[in-house]
């Protein structure tokens, strides 16, 4: 395929000017003076789609190869058109795509991209896990200054090629003979691979359903809790009735992902992210209300952190020797991530030694984890007795009179909802299995009943069991050695009502 921009062709130029027998076009026309684009497919290439939009000024097409879609978009900004509006209605485009076919972005979109200068562009090709591939600048301009005697030189990277996959093999740069701007050239690797699908499990918790699960939980008649005597049947009966009305009208579903346009670091985690991104994008298109939109911007940020976090942590383990047949991404990440030698790499935790034994099996290594995690105490020198001499001591210097001026009082449902709007909405549910989206529901009436488990649990000095149950992950403290359990702390997540 050959993509061209600034065509300057009109309606008086007929196609027969510039005729390929071996190659059919794609014609998007401006005028005479500026813009236009065309592209030309060779003939063994099947277009099943093509759209022409004006604004922005893009040619969309796909390609199917083997049974496969391909998705084309060859866009041009003109320099006197702002950057942010322009990546606006791009954006809304590709959103009308399935992002789970390859994408491909060609363009001369005139504003110049650098990996590590927050811009525009940048945003836009981080929020939609694109990467650029061409790698070299794209337009150089020379200027002659006669005061100073001095040519300076400016090289810019405008011309770009996005890809939401790895199946850009390599490319370059070519100079042109009538322009600044140089002819970017790219090898596609096209493989019919086989459809592996993932499944994972999330649900639909749209404001409309929020809503829909707030009056729900209004007509609860919560009156009941009282009838149990201990803090875990009360909260046993509270959550029972949540996670019925939940399963109800949000009930947990399977989506599938087919994984053949993936890239190497993604897990089920950062699909169901991307997964959530995307469909909340398509929901604020619809609605246009601005908690959809603060949805948006908070699932592109979440998204963009961990993908982030995952694309450095799969290449650290790497050695050299494992990009000789992945040279775009090394080229591309290289200024993030520090490679370990060829002699280092292993992975973090495929195996520990634990009482001069060394485990392998991914269950036996969670026991292994959890025994250590769970009997971890500080050593002292002092005797029980002697601590407590001087915890007398210092409570006795504190000169304490009998006016009692400090008491507890009762947790209020205000005082719950202050607490719960610091927790962000994405945090795990824990073992609880709650959403902490419907924790921070306007609801008074469950912050209430909240509230007077909260109290009660002080008063009887009990705390329901999932309170003070966590998932622990094991962190790598650095420059330890992985092999040894002792070089690992607990991260603990609990669940957002404790």
């Amino acid at each position: 395929m050959l993509f061209l921009c600034e065509t300057k062709l009109d309606e008086t130029i007929p196609n027969s000017f510039y005729e390929n027998n071996f190659y059919h076009k794609i014609r998007l026309d401006r005028n005479r003076h500026g813009g236009g684009m065309v592209v030309f497919v060779k003939n063994s290439l099947l277009v099943s789609k093509s759209m022409l939009i004006d604004d922005p000024e893009l040619i969309y097409l796909q390609i199917k190869i083997k049974s496969l879609k391909f998705n084309f978009l060859y866009c041009y900004r003109a320099p006197n058109i702002q950057e942010q509006p322009f990546i606006d209605k791009l954006d809304d485009f590709i959103h009308t795509l399935n992002l789970d076919e390859p994408l491909f972005i060609v363009g001369d979109l005139n504003m110049d991209y650098n990996p590590k200068i927050n811009s525009n562009i940048k945003e836009f090709i981080d929020n939609n896990a694109l990467v650029n591939f061409v790698l070299k600048p794209t337009r150089v301009c020379s200027k002659f200054y006669r005061k100073t005697n001095t040519t300076r030189t400016s090289s810019t990277l405008f011309d770009l090629l996005l890809h939401n996959g790895d199946l850009i093999d390599e490319t370059d740069v070519i100079n042109c003979p009538f322009s600044d701007h140089k002819f970017v050239v790219a090898n596609l690797s096209i493989n019919k691979t086989t459809n592996i699908c993932k499944m994972i499990e999330c649900r639909n918790l749209s404001a409309s359903k929020i809503s829909e699960i707030t009056e729900s939980i209004d007509e609860i008649d919560f009156k009941s809790i009282k009838n149990f005597s201990n803090i875990e049947e009360k909260w046993r009966f509270l959550k029972t009735e949540i996670l019925k009305i939940i399963d109800q009208i949000a009930p947990k579903r399977k989506i599938s992902f087919k994984s053949r346009n993936n890239f190497p670091w993604f897990d089920d985690e950062l699909l169901r992210l991307k997964h959530l991104k995307n469909s909340y994008y398509k929901r604020f298109k619809r609605s246009g209300l601005a908690a959809d939109k603060e949805d948006v911007d908070y699932y592109n940020k979440l998204f963009k952190d961990y993908n982030d976090a995952k694309l450095i942590e799969y290449f650290e383990d790497k050695s050299m020797s494992d990009f000789k047949n992945a040279k775009k991404f090394w080229e591309f990440y290289s200024s993030k991530i520090n490679i370990k030698s060829d002699k280092s790499s292993k992975n973090p935790i495929s195996h520990v030694k634990f009482n001069g034994r060394v485990s392998e099996d991914k269950k036996e290594l969670c026991n292994i984890f959890n025994c250590f995690f769970t009997s971890i105490s500080s050593s002292s020198d002092a005797k029980s007795d002697e601590c407590i001499n001087f915890i007398q001591q210092q409570v006795s210097s504190l000169n304490i009179t009998n006016d009692l001026s400090f008491k507890f009082s009762f947790t209020t449902a205000k005082e719950i909802d202050d607490m719960l709007s610091t927790i962000q909405s994405s945090s795990g549910p824990g073992i609880c299995d709650i959403p902490t989206k419907i924790l921070k529901i306007p609801s008074t009436k469950l912050k209430t009943v909240i509230a007077y488990l909260f109290n009660f649990s002080i008063l009887t000095s009990s705390i329901p069991n999932e309170w003070k149950t966590a998932v622990v992950t094991p962190l790598l403290k650095k420059k330890n050695s992985v092999d040894d359990v002792n070089s690992y702390r607990g991260i603990s997540i609990l669940p957002p009502i404790t």
